[in-house]
């Protein structure tokens, strides 16, 4: 339509054009009327100058007869040339100059005889009788061509008055209908455009909406380019919700980001290079991957699509079907194993046959064939076992199915019934029946209509789902008591913050009071200050417990972090233990991470106050604290690595060391290598140490020699 309005203005335009050109061009025509009236006029007048007394003496003038009559008949020429351009295309007129031009030849002809007469008689006097008779005669036929001519051209003028007169009124009503037209053509077409650009947000509309419920990953990367143009990363432009549920990523915060640090695993193995040359050869690529994440071994399926400017991912989990598959697989083979026999001596057909049915229940499955028609119905021999019948043991219809429905689920089964009659499919898919032992089962249907013979059918499948609905209730009755023990837990961590600590406070007051009184043997003070002792001990032990538990896995609060700060911060809040040992730090320049502040303050002063804490006797204590940068591939110890880049931080000392075979002991809650009377301690920070790195997505590890010192190395994504 938008075409059809550009055609017509310019057909419109060019049409105006073509009517100011007919009005120009009738224009330019009487213009050329007139000019040639004009020119009829002054021709004509020089002929009848000869009618003229005065003309006459001067033509006749003596000794320049010759001369002036060169000089008329010149000046006729002149005159007779330029008409004859003007009427140039007009027949009737040329013909009457031709008629002109040898009435012109007989007059000066005529001229020069009457003239050599006059000449040769005598002087010419005033009155004298000229012209001669001849030349009156010539002149008569020239003045009726004359009339002739100007007949002709006043009437070669009306007409081309009116074809002005014509044009001049059609050109601009013209102009005006096809504007109008036009305008028209182009509204419509704007309001067609308009209509579908609602259609077209309806329909972004409706995929967002798509994206947001489906069950699939689906994101969509940009290849970002080095100064060569070589890909050397994607770009996340959009990410849907499923990450979080799958993976436990926020859409909002993983958009912008390159695939290297959001999905590092896809830089390995080859993954990478294939994406970029599905990029560049525009050929849709299918990965299977297998990962291990929090909720166990997961398999994934990425669907990669080729766009104009990226790649669009689309990665389906199928973990429950390859689970399925798996315990598939199992049972066929042990089923196999005991019908071999039976397989070696069916034909083909039975043996597919065999191996369809066995596999139906296997994954407790049947199917059915309902013709929508009449309600007749066949169920596959499965599908009456699960009802706990012998099959072809009832005549099957859409009524008699009924009876085996729950009575709570009858209003579900009939809709399901009207929905499909009506519309070919069921927006319903579970319900349950009750069996022939009265055991309730849960059923998940699956149908499909066809036309199959001219009649109106729906076949499909039916599952035994009851075991997943029972492990579903357990599952959910576990979360049920998973929150009551964490409601348990944080009543606990109350309890220890409040109530077990005030007993403590109370004790320690007291033992101040009694140790003031100076009555009291050298025994019994020595008996208060175990005991308060033993109270400070209990109250660290019951804060470090508390620090522990609130350590937790989630990862909202996380944000950028200067570890220089932290360091700083640390040291200042143990200078007098620093200084009391005089204890020296040699730091590098530490990194800027992703986590969360006051963790990383706990687990700088944990691990220095550990320095301090197990230095050598009469051995200055010395801590040096490095930093570097790696390549997760460097690093030779397995844990979920979530980024391309760690930073790799130790902590070396030159403390009392320990066994290395205690090396993993030592992170474990309430563990301790010397007795409480050698070494101050609770047995947790190290354990707090390991929960907090574990949940930064890192990992920390030692290594140690009695009386040379401990290494604490510490690995967390840049």
């Amino acid at each position: 339509m938008l075409t059809l309005a550009i055609a017509l203005l310019i057909f419109t335009a060019s049409m105006a054009y073509s009517q100011i050109k007919r009005m120009q061009r009738s224009a330019e025509r009487v213009a050329r009327t007139y000019q040639v009236s004009d020119a009829i006029g002054t021709l004509f007048s020089h002929y009848f100058r000869l009618e003229s007394e005065d003309f006459r003496e001067e033509l006749l003038e003596e000794g320049r007869f010759e001369e002036n009559l060169k000089d008329y008949m010149a000046e006729g020429i002149i005159v007779f040339d330029s008409l004859h351009g003007l009427v140039r295309g007009n027949a009737s007129q040329l013909k009457l100059l031709d008629d002109i031009q040898a009435l012109e030849d007989t007059l000066y002809e005529n001229l020069v005889f009457a003239g050599d007469s006059i000449n040769g008689n005598a002087k010419i006097v005033k009155g004298h009788s000229f012209p001669t008779r001849k030349i009156s005669s010539t002149l008569f036929q020239i003045r009726n061509i004359n009339d002739l001519m100007r007949a002709e051209e006043r009437r070669l003028m009306q007409a081309r008055k009116n074809e002005y007169s014509s044009n001049k009124f059609l050109a601009p009503l013209t102009t005006l209908l096809l504007g109008f037209f036009a305008l028209f053509v182009f509204l419509v077409s704007f309001l067609l455009i308009y209509r579908n650009k609602l259609r077209v947000r309806e329909s972004q509309a409706f995929l967002q909406n798509v994206l947001d419920t489906t069950d699939n990953i689906v994101n969509y990367y940009e290849p970002l380019f080095n100064s060569e143009k070589n890909i050397i990363d994607f770009n996340i432009v959009y990410a849907n919700e499923c990450n979080r549920s799958y993976l436990g990523l926020d859409p909002e915060k993983i958009i912008g980001k390159p695939i290297s640090r959001v999905f590092p695993h896809l830089m390995l193995n080859g993954e990478f290079e294939q994406l970029i040359q599905c990029y560049e050869e525009n050929r849709k690529l299918i990965l299977d991957r297998e990962i291990l994440a929090q909720a166990g071994k997961m398999w994934f399926e990425s669907i990669i699509t080729p766009m104009a400017d990226g790649i669009l991912v689309t990665i389906r989990n199928f973990t429950e079907e390859e689970q399925v598959k798996e315990e598939l697989v199992s049972l066929n083979e042990r089923l196999k194993d005991q019908n071999d026999e039976l397989l070696k001596l069916n034909q083909e057909f039975q043996i597919q046959n065999s191996i369809f049915k066995d596999a139906e229940i296997v994954a407790g499955i049947g199917s059915y064939i309902w013709h929508l028609d009449d309600g007749s119905a066949t169920m596959s021999d499965n599908l009456y076992r699960i009802l706990g019948y012998e099959p072809d043991s009832f005549n099957v219809s859409y009524q008699s199915y009924r009876k085996f429905i729950h009575p709570d689920d009858l209003e579900i089964y009939d809709r399901l019934g009207e929905e499909t009659v009506e519309i070919g499919k069921s927006t319903i898919q579970n319900y349950r029946v009750i069996d022939r032992k009265g055991k309730i089962k849960h059923l998940y249907i699956k149908g499909e209509y066809v036309e199959k013979e001219g009649r109106p059918v729906s076949f499909g499948v039916v599952q035994d789902i009851t075991s997943r609905v029972a492990k579903d209730e357990d599952l959910r009755l576990r979360n049920l008591e998973l929150e009551r023990s964490n409601a348990e837990l944080q009543s606990f961590n109350q309890v220890a913050s409040h109530d077990l600590q005030e007993p403590l406070r109370k004790i320690q007051m007291f033992i101040s009071r009694i140790a003031g009184n100076n009555a009291l043997s050298r025994n019994d003070g020595e008996d208060l200050k175990k005991i308060g002792n033993s109270a400070i001990r209990m109250r660290s032990l019951i804060d470090n417990l508390l620090n522990y538990s609130r350590i937790d896995f989630k990862h909202e609060n996380f944000e950028k972090i200067d570890l220089n700060i932290v360091l700083a911060k640390v040291t200042e809040d143990l200078s007098v233990r620093i200084d009391e040992t005089g204890a020296t730090l040699a730091v590098d320049k530490l990194p800027v991470i992703n986590g969360i502040s006051f963790q990383m303050e706990q687990l700088f002063d944990n691990l220095i106050s550990n320095a301090l804490k197990y230095s050598s006797q009469n051995v200055t204590p010395h801590l040096v604290i490095q930093s570097e940068k790696v390549d997760c591939e460097q690093i030779p110890h397995t844990f979920y690595k979530t980024a391309k880049y760690f930073y790799k931080m130790t902590f070396a000392d030159n403390g009392i060391g320990f066994e290395q075979d205690k090396a993993e002991k030592i992170f474990e809650v309430f563990q301790r290598l010397h007795l409480k009377s050698e070494y101050s301690g609770t047995g947790i920070g190290l354990a707090i140490c390991k929960k907090i790195i574990e949940n930064h997505y890192g990992f920390i590890y030692t290594t140690s020699e009695p009386g040379k010192g401990s290494v604490f190395v510490i690995y967390l994504p840049a």
